[in-house]
């Protein structure tokens, strides 16, 4: 899904920012940030998803 970036300007806390370069091993800001969105994404989709329900 790639496409053209789109420059932003975001105030985020820093230290938030901080704690989520070392939880993910991000080696940018701009790299935590697309992590977390991306997981975001992936967390939505799964809470979407349809539930195997076993049947009886």
């Amino acid at each position: 899904m790639a496409s053209t970036p789109k420059p932003a300007m975001l105030e985020i806390d820093a230290e938030l920012l901080a704690r989520a370069m070392l939880a993910t091993g991000a080696s940018t800001e701009q790299e935590a940030v697309e992590l977390g969105l991306a997981l975001l994404i992936k967390l939505k989709q799964a809470r979407e998803a349809p539930k195997d329900t076993p049947s009886s």
